[in-house]
């Protein structure tokens, strides 16, 4: 959708509706209440259902599909990997709206590892390697159609981290 009431950009996925708020409400409605108890006010819900308001669809459809893609994520990694927690819906709304499969976010996650390993970067299996995969993946698809990191993706963001770390050496 174009015009007065929406704002898009080059990415197909992203919508921005005139109102936001209420979309948001209703997105976070929808995902508190096909929750359970326990996510009922869930930081990581609230978060996904941000990026859920940038998306065309019925609220609750797009909770539907954020949960499927959050319980594929899990099935998908080790009982350790942050796609265990409760990020993984955060990561899940965001494949949604890449229209990206979770066993893509995997392969690319573990790429980028590698990646991050041959720059001689510090690597770990925590939260961060998977948002700079979600991250270089819709740079990806941006660039060039395909959610595929490569191995310059990775050198440009050394190249960001050792500038960083010169400057401010706490930086681990």
């Amino acid at each position: 959708a174009s015009g007065p009431s929406a704002m898009t950009t080059p990415s197909a996925s992203f919508h921005l509706p005139a109102d936001p708020l209420p979309r948001f409400l209703a997105v976070y409605d929808a995902a508190r209440d096909s929750g359970r108890w326990y996510e009922k006010h869930s930081n990581s819900l609230r978060h996904a259902s941000l990026a859920l308001t940038t998306i065309e669809g019925r609220p609750n459809e797009l909770v539907r599909r954020m949960r499927r893609m959050a319980d594929e994520l899990k099935g998908a990694t080790n009982l350790f990997s942050p796609m265990q927690s409760a990020m993984r819906y955060v990561f899940a709304a965001h494949l949604v709206a890449l229209g990206v499969d979770a066993a893509r976010l995997v392969v690319e996650a573990e790429r980028l590892r590698g990646f991050l390993r041959d720059e001689k970067l510090p690597v770990s299996n925590r939260s961060y390697v998977i948002i700079a995969a979600l991250v270089l993946m819709e740079q990806s698809i941006d660039a060039n159609g395909s959610p595929r990191i490569n191995r310059d993706q990775a050198a440009r963001m050394a190249q960001v981290y050792r500038a960083f770390k010169a400057d401010h050496k706490w930086i681990t």
